[in-house]
């Protein structure tokens, strides 16, 4: 697997069952997530004013453990320094977008840091709510959607075109969420096309903190497996939400810079 395509969720789990000894690195230390010089369409770069940000530091080589340590960062931000979670409670639009910079240190003493901004902004977020299931709602924090049709604009050939929320990241709220948009193949590979001919769909899906959001694809897409992957979207992010009855792939995807989180 490519380094930038590198998991999140197994770097983490590689660091956790290595030797408290360490090992001697094979590779260069390199800080891989987040990468300088993006923009809000990655989710390191972008925070919803008030709704906890939480992020992963993904590392590649060293020698592992590593020490991670925030060096610039606004007021309330933390990281867990041993396993390098960032979280910042409290996201505020006041001096709006912060500079942030996180440092890395492996048991050889090499050091790698990275640097980056984040916008808070209400700007570019989308929110569903399976409260009670049906259609509604204009997509804000205070009208949420309530399905996931809503935000894929459709259930038709067509539909998989359309780029009204591109680039939107989506906040579920608790509930468990049917799969709704546009299905293709045969029964047993069947696939939610979720991205088509460019990046048209949000790929940011995070889960509202503090609740548990359920993805079924067992229950009207018969199975079927998430596909984000024509034309090698980037910057894919999942974060905290459970998916379960899916077939075959179970997610696919292609592109650079993925993470899928807790």
């Amino acid at each position: 697997m490519k380094k930038n395509v590198l998991m999140i969720l197994l770097a983490v789990v590689l660091l956790v069952v290595c030797s408290e000894e360490g090992l001697t690195a094979n590779y260069p230390l390199e800080i891989i997530q987040p990468q300088e010089g993006l923009n809000t369409n990655s989710r390191y770069y972008k925070a919803y004013p008030g709704i906890e940000y939480k992020v992963p530091i993904g590392v590649f080589g060293g020698a592992y453990p590593f020490t991670y340590e925030l060096i610039n960062f606004p007021s309330g931000m933390t990281i867990d320094s041993n396993i390098g979670i960032i979280t910042w409670s409290n996201p505020t639009e006041s001096g709006s977008p912060h500079n942030v910079t996180v440092q890395v240190t492996d048991a050889e003493s090499s050091v790698d840091s990275h640097s980056w901004t984040i916008t808070v902004t209400t700007s570019g977020f989308i929110f569903l709510d399976a409260i009670n299931g049906s259609h509604g709602g204009d997509g804000t924090i205070g009208d949420p959607f309530m399905t996931m049709v809503d935000i894929y604009r459709g259930t038709d050939y067509a539909s998989r075109l359309d780029n009204t929320y591109a680039n939107n990241f989506v906040y579920f709220r608790g509930g468990t969420y049917d799969i709704e948009g546009y299905f293709e193949g045969t029964p047993g590979s069947q696939q939610y096309a979720f991205d088509w001919r460019g990046h048209v769909k949000p790929v940011v899906w995070l889960e509202y903190p503090g609740e548990e959001a359920i993805i079924d694809h067992d229950r009207t897409a018969s199975g079927a497996y998430l596909r984000i992957q024509d034309r090698w979207p980037n910057d894919l992010f999942m974060h905290g939400i459970r998916f379960q009855g899916m077939r075959n792939h179970a997610i696919r995807t292609g592109g650079s810079r993925h993470v899928f989180f807790e």
